[in-house]
């Protein structure tokens, strides 16, 4: 488990009633590690760039998760536009990275 997830767990907690579930730890330790061995398998992708991004997308989308919970529509619909703003810059990134490892496989739509 990453040292991190933890800290988010306590994050969002911290809105929810007493004895939450733990539904975002488990979905965290069940996708995290394979999108840790999906971009370590890529040689087309850095490691750090992508480690980056991951990072960004977290800290994005916990910050529209806390606007929401938070009920602060303003906070929330500014998160909601950051997140889609960076989604699609982590997109633009895999989507280089598998074009670059299978160039052979790709054609140009015109």
């Amino acid at each position: 488990m990453r040292p991190w997830v933890p800290d988010e767990q306590n994050r969002l907690d911290s809105f929810a009633p007493p004895h939450p579930p733990h539904h975002v730890t488990a979905l965290l330790r069940k996708h995290i590690p394979k999108a840790a061995d999906i971009v370590a398998a890529a040689k087309n992708w850095p490691a750090a760039d992508m480690k980056s991004m991951v990072h960004d997308h977290l800290r994005v989308t916990t910050a529209e998760l806390e606007a929401r919970l938070r009920q602060d529509w303003k906070a929330d619909v500014a998160a909601s536009d950051e997140v889609q703003r960076q989604i699609l810059v982590m997109a633009d990134a895999l989507s280089e990275g598998i074009i670059r490892q299978f160039p052979d496989k790709m054609t140009q739509v015109r």
